[in-house]
C-alpha cells in the first residue's frame, strides 16, 4: 500500500498485477503509486490488489509479460511443456518424441515425461513435435516407445532386409516373400522392398514351398528348387505339379528347361 498525498487516513491498495514487499519500515517505500512494481513475466496477483509479492503461472503455463490473474497465463502449446512455476516460456519435447494436446490442459504440458516417445514405426527428426511421423514403405523401426534415441531422426527406419518387403508405412517389421518367390537386394534401396511384387517369383520348372515363414529361404534365387522327376512347375510355384498319369518325366531336379512346362511330360 501507498499514500501519495498527505494526511490521507488510509492508504491505497497497489491495483492488481503490481505488489510492493516493504512491510511498513520506511515511509520512502509508500509514498507514491510509482512504489508499486509490476510482477515479472510469468507471474500474476490473482487478481488482487494490494499484494505483497506476486505468484508463478502454474507448471504446464508460462507468460511472457506480467499477467493480473492466473486465467490470463497461457497454456503450452502442443510439443512443449513448462516445469517450473514462473515460466516466461515452454520447452520444446526433444526430437524422438511428441505432445499431441494443443493447449487444453496444462496437466499434459507440466512436466518433461508429458513427451511420449514415438511408438514402433515412427520417427521425430525435429523437437516441439505435436505427431511423429510414420516409416516410409520399404522401411521398418522395430523399438516401440522405449529408447529416444531410436525415434529421433528418419535414419532410424532401416530397409528391409534380403527375402523382405514392407507394403504399409509406420510397420514394426518387414513382411518375408511368399511361397514361389525371393527377393535379392541386400537392403540398399526401399523402393526394392515396398510392395509384395518387389519379391521375384521362381521360374517356371522351380517351386519354393516356404511361405513367408522364414527369411533365409527367400533372399537368393538359388532358394528356387528344381522340379524332381515326374513333375513341372509354372512361374511361382508353390510346388510342382505331377505329369498326368500315363506320362513321365525323366530328369530328376538338374535340367530347369525339361520341367517348364506341362508338354514336358510326355
Amino acid at each position: 500500500m501507498y499514500s501519495g498525498v498527505s494526511g490521507l487516513a488510509t492508504c491505497v491498495d497497489c491495483v492488481a498485477g503490481k505488489y510492493l514487499t516493504d512491510d511498513a519500515t520506511a515511509t520512502e517505500f509508500h509514498d507514491d503509486e510509482s512504489d508499486c512494481s509490476l510482477c515479472d513475466a510469468g507471474h500474476h496477483t490473482n487478481s488482487s490488489a494490494g499484494a505483497a509479492n506476486c505468484n508463478g503461472c502454474s507448471a504446464g503455463k508460462y507468460s511472457e509479460n506480467p499477467v493480473v490473474e492466473e486465467a490470463d497465463c497461457i497454456i503450452c502449446d502442443s510439443g512443449k511443456y513448462s516445469l517450473e512455476e514462473g515460466s516466461k516460456g515452454c520447452l520444446d519435447c526433444p526430437a524422438g518424441t511428441f505432445l499431441q494436446d494443443a493447449a487444453t490442459d496444462k496437466g499434459f504440458h507440466d512436466q518433461e515425461s508429458d513427451c511420449v516417445v514415438c511408438s514402433h514405426g515412427k520417427y521425430t527428426s525435429a523437437p516441439a513435435s505435436p505427431f511423429c511421423s510414420d516409416c516410409a514403405v520399404g522401411k521398418y523401426l522395430e523399438d516401440n516407445a522405449v529408447d529416444i534415441l531410436n525415434h529421433d531422426s528418419e535414419e532410424d527406419c532401416i530397409i528391409c532386409a534380403t527375402g523382405k518387403y514392407a507394403a504399409a508405412t509406420g510397420t514394426s517389421a518387414c513382411t518375408i516373400c511368399g511361397s514361389g518367390t525371393y527377393l535379392v537386394d541386400l537392403a540398399t534401396n526401399a523402393s526394392l522392398h515396398d510392395e509384395e511384387t518387389d519379391c521375384t517369383r521362381c521360374i517356371a520348372g522351380k517351386y519354393l514351398e516356404d511361405d513367408g515363414t522364414d527369411s533365409a529361404l527367400h533372399d537368393e534365387e538359388g532358394d528356387c528348387t528344381i522340379c524332381a522327376s515326374g513333375k513341372y512347375g509354372s512361374i511361382g510355384a508353390t510346388l510342382c505339379t505331377d505329369c498326368e498319369n500315363g506320362k513321365y518325366l525323366t530328369d530328376d531336379g538338374v535340367d530347369v528347361t525339361a520341367h517348364d512346362e506341362e508338354g514336358d511330360c510326355t
